[in-house]
């Protein structure tokens, strides 16, 4: 952000890169300054020159969200123990919102959640730490999204509308707590996943935990540097109907992986 205006100052990178033999490839890491800020949305662009004078461009919105390689073994269970940073924040101006009957989206201790995320070899775990002064979820199945329940979706290739993408919805509900597949990539199930998952209602507040195998997510691998598309919708439902809060947008109101916001697999410090 520019001190003297309200607009964005370009920040320029400079790096060279030799040696690169004819039809062959090479990673090139880049060191960017500055405080990651999940619900920023930058604009990020790169050329790339070769001595002949051959250009190559690409440009992309993007938003910096760390994703913490696990300092020890997750149980899934809900009591959240694991977890002590929350780098995302769900409120009434975090992303998409409908204010449902009822509720008040703009008071954090009516509806409001934090939320991260961690991974190891063979998962990505999700937590969401919800602030919800009434639960009410009646559903099952494939209508769980009508009640209280988090929505998540995710895609391998950020910024790209018609990338392949899943949604599941995780929900304390009629059957209680059930995780499951609204839309899926090619190859993996819909409906009913049996997967490690909790929600846990302790007074007013609603812990969302569950862990996806990294075989569930095609596109997305376990390693450093991995970049993927992350949605997360936060249902209210106080019994008047349902309405919602999000963090960024494409879940709720449209269905548009572009509007996800994006996390970045980072190794945590030793």
């Amino acid at each position: 952000q520019s001190p003297l205006t309200t607009s964005m100052r370009p920040e320029h990178y400079h790096v060279t890169f030799r040696d690169l033999a004819p039809l062959s490839s090479a990673t090139q890491r880049v060191g960017l300054d500055g405080r990651a800020d999940s619900l920023a949305r930058l604009p990020f662009s790169l050329a790339v020159t070769t001595a002949g004078g051959a250009t190559s461009q690409w440009a992309r919105t993007m938003v910096f969200t760390p994703c913490s390689s696990a300092a020890r073994q997750i149980t899934v269970d809900g009591n959240l123990e694991e977890w002590n940073d929350w780098p995302i924040v769900i409120n009434g101006v975090s992303g998409a919102r409908n204010p449902p009957t009822g509720a008040d989206v703009d008071d954090p201790a009516d509806i409001s959640a934090v939320a991260a995320l961690q991974w190891d070899e063979t998962h990505l775990f999700l937590a969401v730490k919800a602030t919800d002064d009434v639960h009410h979820n009646t559903r099952r199945d494939g209508s769980l999204w009508d009640g209280d329940s988090i929505q998540l979706a995710i895609t391998p290739l950020p910024g790209v509308p018609s990338a392949p993408a899943a949604e599941f919805t995780l929900a304390l509900g009629a059957d209680g707590t059930q995780f499951w597949a609204n839309r899926n990539f090619q190859g993996q199930p819909t409906g009913i996943l049996k997967l490690p998952a909790a929600v846990v209602r302790k007074g007013s507040e609603t812990a969302y935990e569950v862990a996806i195998p990294w075989s569930a997510l095609p596109g997305c691998s376990p390693v450093e540097g991995t970049w993927f598309g992350l949605g997360l919708v936060l249902n209210e439902d106080d019994g008047k109907g349902r309405g919602w809060i999000g963090w960024h947008n494409g879940i709720a109101a449209d269905k548009n992986p572009a509007a996800y916001g994006q996390v970045t697999l980072v190794k945590r410090p030793r």
